[in-house]
C-alpha cells in the first residue's frame, strides 16, 4: 500500500504498455502475422489461379484417405481423403497431389480421370477443385484479421495511454486526492483478480487508477499525489501508475 510522500519508481513507456497483459497484444499480433504470410502466399496463387490457369484432364494415379488431428487443440480426428494425379503442360508431364471432400473422393478411381487447373508457365501452382485456393486464402486472412485487428487496436490504446501517463508525470500539475473508493474490477491476470482505486483531488476532480492488485493500491481515506492536465483535456494520473515525478531512474 502506498499514499502521499510515498516514492514510486519511474515507469518507462514500454514497462507500461506491456505491464498488465499488455503483452497480450503483442501475442495477438504476433499470432496473425504468422497466419498472414502462408495467407498472402495463398492468396497469390488464388489471384493467378483465377487470372491465368489452364484447366486440363488429369489421370489419377492414387487414392490415399487416413486421419489429421483437429478440432479444439486439436484433442478429435478429422478423415482426410487425398489423391495423386499426373497432367501435362506445355508438353511436359506433371504430377501432383491433392485433399479433397469425401463426396469428390467417392466419385474417384484410380485410373479415372480429374480435372486439373495449373498456372500458366507455373504448373507447380495447380488446384483441382477449381476457386477452393482463393476461397481458403480468403478465409486464411479472415482468421489472421481476427488476431491482427484486435492486437493492434489494442497495442496503439496502450501507446496513447503510456504517452498520457508519462507526460502528465514529467508536466502535469501536482495535486492532492484522497481515495474515495477501491473496487474490485471484471478482470483478472493469471488468475490473480485486479482492482480500481478511485479519488478526487482537491479541484474536486474525480479519477481512477490503472487495474492491479489490491495489495499495491491506498485505502479508502488516504491521501495521494495526482498529475493534472493544466488544461483539463487529460484525466489526471496517479503517482503510483506512472512513478513519483522527482524519483531517479528510469524503469524501462
Amino acid at each position: 500500500m502506498g499514499g502521499q510522500g510515498m516514492r514510486y519508481p519511474k515507469r518507462g513507456q514500454i514497462w507500461l504498455i506491456l505491464s498488465v497483459a499488455g503483452w497480450i497484444f503483442l501475442v495477438l499480433i504476433g499470432v496473425g502475422l504468422v497466419l498472414a504470410g502462408p495467407a498472402a502466399s495463398a492468396l497469390w496463387s488464388g489471384i493467378r489461379l483465377q487470372a491465368s490457369g489452364v484447366e486440363v484432364t488429369g489421370q489419377i494415379t492414387s487414392r490415399a484417405q487416413g486421419t489429421r488431428s483437429c478440432g479444439r487443440n486439436n484433442l478429435d480426428s478429422c478423415a482426410e481423403f487425398d489423391v495423386g494425379f499426373g497432367f501435362d503442360a506445355a508438353g511436359v508431364r506433371q504430377v501432383g497431389t491433392a485433399s479433397v471432400t469425401a463426396a469428390v473422393y467417392g466419385g474417384l478411381r484410380e485410373g479415372g480421370t480429374i480435372g486439373v487447373r495449373y498456372v500458366s508457365g507455373d504448373p507447380a501452382t495447380y488446384e483441382v477443385d477449381f476457386g477452393t485456393t482463393l476461397i481458403g486464402a480468403v478465409g486464411l486472412w479472415v482468421v489472421a484479421l481476427l488476431f491482427l485487428v484486435p492486437g493492434a487496436m489494442g497495442l496503439a490504446a496502450r501507446m496513447r495511454m503510456a504517452a498520457r501517463l508519462t507526460r502528465l508525470r514529467d508536466t502535469g500539475a501536482l495535486r492532492g486526492a484522497v481515495v474515495t473508493a477501491v473496487e474490485r474490477s471484471n478482470t483478472r491476470v493469471n488468475g490473480i483478480q485486479l482492482w480500481v482505486m478511485r479519488w478526487r483531488d482537491e479541484a474536486g476532480a474525480a479519477g481512477q487508477c490503472r487495474m492491479q492488485r489490491q495489495v499495491y493500491l491506498p485505502e479508502v481515506g488516504a491521501a495521494i499525489t495526482v498529475y493534472a492536465d493544466p488544461e483539463g483535456r487529460l484525466p489526471a494520473v496517479w503517482e503510483g501508475d506512472s512513478g513519483t515525478r522527482s524519483a531517479a531512474g528510469t524503469r524501462l
